[in-house]
């Protein structure tokens, strides 16, 4: 026996004990051993999370016995094409568990199969054509080898060209290709997306029973929240980025303070020591950019100088203990108590007056006003000591100022025993297009197997290679904290990181934006445009769920 079928094999005899559950009883006793045998086959592959046989009896599309098909994934650094094999066994199964479905994915010995998907991909740093390549090739080759094995040859082109990504018109033109019969197998949407895009993309129908349990345990709980839907999942990640605290290691070090501000207390006190203002009413040296929103255009025409406050202010509002949205009754849970009892202790009012109390001129914290530029231009410039930001922008900060001393903390927290941080991430599905069975067998099934790959530990760490992003996996996390400070920093708030529910995303972060605006540039009490951000939040879940379009639409 080959060394590798050796080790396969052994793979299999250590976690046989697990996958026992999957033999179908129902089956007579020869379809049951046949069951388990081609579990055993499937197992080797060592890929936790693709089809077990009794799913496959449960499956309503078939693979067709020949295929001459594609795969293309679009990047726009061109195109690539990696020929591929397929990784589930089921392809090469020798007797049918079922006649019609089984059988159906018999290659006759010597032929040849073609194969391509098609995946539109944001063009991100974390997101492309270089990062999936190994990832691919990998998956590739197992199919390749496992075909060979049968006499078969599979080729499979899996091709990324990056899609430009914006805010509005990537999803517009993904919905509208979507709309035509046309556009990707597989597609890519942020996090906060699955609300609005559920309808334009088909579940992967083999996360089911165990095989679902198992992924609901090996997943954080925001990436297995955030991908699913009716207890259905539509997509996987590979990270689970989060919001925590860059600093300025030069000036606090020149001021005599060795490490950054672990508390809100602490923040507090070095904001009055530390913030210096310039004659132009700006600052020299900003200690935090807090107290502002995007800056529309409409109220002080400034360009958006607070990167992620639409992202800051829900998370103080829940440091604080406040709630936004209740996801077992399906309704707004975003309130405030505006009576003059409730409001020394209401967290929302609370968590809104500390974020302005940065840019109030009369406050002893100020060090941010609508004079400044861009917090992430400003802290590149060296002269912002701390700014809230997620692992992406790391690359940007060092590529743009590689002398610039900084470093990353971990956010604040307004209470020690319950830790939260805001998460996003990019994650990978399916479309609609692929329920058409008449058209996309294949295409469905061979573009499920893929994303199964992607959700496996091996898949995932070699991501984690390519872009030390935190990770979605547990597992993965686990060895993320032994590692570099920084890195085990992003991976402890994936354990907790939060989001919450957006019917209408840009609708929803708009909300941070206009009544901040409204607190700094009208005469408007706090509790006033607190409560319309209220009212407005949960009209926007009464409204139910819209994709994304431009604001003046």
């Amino acid at each position: 026996m080959p060394q590798n079928n050796r080790q396969q094999q052994g793979y299999y005899q250590q976690n046989q004990q697990q996958y026992n559950g999957y033999v179908d009883k129902s089956l007579p006793p020869r379809q049951q051993q046949y069951s388990q045998n081609n579990q055993e086959q499937y197992y080797q592959q060592n890929d936790e999370y693709s089809q077990s046989p009794q799913d496959v009896k449960k499956t309503s599309y078939k693979e067709p016995m020949s295929l001459k098909k594609k795969v293309i994934i679009f990047g726009s650094t061109g195109l690539s094409i990696l020929i591929i094999g397929i990784i589930a066994v089921l392809f090469i199964v020798r007797a049918p568990i079922t006649e019609n479905v089984v059988a159906s994915k018999v290659v006759q010995p010597g032929t040849a199969t073609d194969l391509e998907l098609v995946w539109w991909k944001p063009d991100t740093p974390e997101q492309n054509e270089e990062v999936y390549s190994d990832i691919i090739d990998n998956f590739t080759e197992k199919v390749r080898e496992q075909a060979a094995v049968d006499g078969k040859q599979m080729r499979i082109e899996i091709k990324i060209v990056n899609r430009k990504y914006d805010e509005v018109d990537y999803y517009s033109n993904l919905t509208e290709e979507i709309a035509k019969g046309v556009g990707p197998d597989i597609l890519t949407i942020r996090n906060d997306d699955l609300p609005a895009y559920k309808d334009f993309m088909v579940p992967i129908t083999q996360f089911k029973g165990a095989v679902l349990e198992q992924y609901k345990s090996d997943f954080v709980d925001l990436a297995v929240r955030d991908t699913m839907a009716n207890d259905e999942v539509y997509a996987v990640t590979e990270y689970v980025d989060n919001l925590q605290m860059y600093y300025n290691k030069e000036i606090l070090e020149q001021n005599g303070i060795s490490e950054p501000a672990k508390t809100w207390g602490d923040m507090d006190l070095q904001s009055s020591e530390l913030s210096k203002e310039n004659y132009d009413d700006s600052f020299l040296i900003s200690t935090i950019s807090f107290g502002l929103g995007g800056l529309l255009e409409k109220q002080s025409g400034k360009s958006p100088n607070i990167s992620t406050h639409q992202d800051i202010l829900p998370v103080l509002i829940r440091q604080y203990g406040g709630d936004l949205y209740d996801y077992k009754l399906e309704r707004s849970d975003f309130s405030i108590d505006d009576s003059d009892a409730g409001k020394s202790t209401d967290p929302v009012y609370q968590a809104v007056k500390y974020y302005m109390s940065f840019s109030n001129e009369y406050d002893d914290k100020y060090s941010w006003n609508e004079n400044m530029p861009n917090d992430l231009d400003v802290f590149v410039e060296g002269k912002l000591i701390y700014m809230l930001g997620y692992r992406e922008a790391d690359s940007l900060i060092s590529s743009r100022n590689p002398n610039l001393e900084y470093s990353i903390a971990r956010l604040p927290q307004h209470n020690e025993d319950s830790k939260r941080t805001m998460g996003r991430f990019f994650m990978n599905g399916l479309s609609v297009k692929l329920a058409d069975e008449t058209k996309y067998q294949s295409e469905r099934y061979w573009s499920e197997q893929f994303l199964l790959y992607l959700a496996s530990k091996e898949a995932q760490n070699m991501f984690w290679d390519k872009t030390n992003l935190p990770g979605a996996r547990r597992d993965i996390i686990a060895e993320q904290k032994k590692g570099e400070k920084t890195l085990q920093i992003f991976a402890d708030g994936a354990l907790y990181a939060e989001s919450y529910y957006k019917p209408d995303v840009l609708k929803v972060e708009n909300i941070w934006t206009d009544m901040l605006e409204k607190i700094k540039f009208s005469s408007a009490s706090l509790e006033s445009p607190i409560l319309e951000a209220v009212k407005e939040y949960e009209q926007l879940v009464k409204n139910g769920t819209h994709t994304r379009r431009s604001q003046r639409d």
